[in-house]
C-alpha cells in the first residue's frame, strides 16, 4: 500500500468517526429533547391529575357533610314519627272506647217518659221541677 492510500484510508476513517459521532450526538440529542417533551407533558398530566384529585376530595367531602345533615334529619324525623304512632296508639284506644260507649248506648231500651217522671227523677237527684 503507497503512503497516499494509507493517508487517504485513514482520512476516510477520521471523517467517518466523525460524521458518526456528530450523526451520534445529533440522535442524542433528538431522543433528549423528546424525552424532555414527554417528561414535561407528563408533569402537565400530573398537575391536572392533581387538581381534579383535589376538586373530588373537596366535593366528596361537600357530600360527607350533606350525608351527616340527611342522617341527623332522618334521626328527627324518626322521633317524630315514633311521637306521632304513640299518639295514635293512645287515640286509637280512645277512640275504641267511644265506639264502645256509643254500641253500648244504642243497645239500651229507650223509655218513653212522661214529664211527671222526669220531674221526679230530677227531684230525686236534687233539682226540682219550677
Amino acid at each position: 500500500m503507497k503512503l497516499t492510500t494509507k493517508i487517504y484510508l485513514i482520512a476516510a476513517l477520521a471523517a467517518s468517526l466523525v460524521i458518526g459521532s456528530l450523526a451520534g450526538s445529533a440522535w442524542s440529542n433528538h431522543k433528549m429533547r423528546q424525552l424532555e417533551r414527554d417528561a414535561e407533558a407528563a408533569r402537565q398530566t400530573a398537575v391536572e391529575s392533581r387538581n381534579a384529585a383535589d376538586r373530588l376530595e373537596l366535593d366528596a367531602a361537600a357530600y360527607q357533610q350533606k350525608i351527616i345533615y340527611l342522617e341527623d334529619k332522618l334521626s328527627a324525623a324518626r322521633e317524630t314519627s315514633k311521637t306521632q304512632d304513640e299518639k295514635i296508639k293512645n287515640q286509637t284506644g280512645i277512640t275504641r272506647n267511644a265506639r264502645a260507649d256509643v254500641e253500648r248506648a244504642r243497645r239500651t231500651r229507650t223509655n218513653d217518659a212522661t214529664a211527671a217522671e222526669l220531674c221526679q227523677k230530677l227531684a230525686a237527684l236534687g233539682h226540682p221541677c219550677g
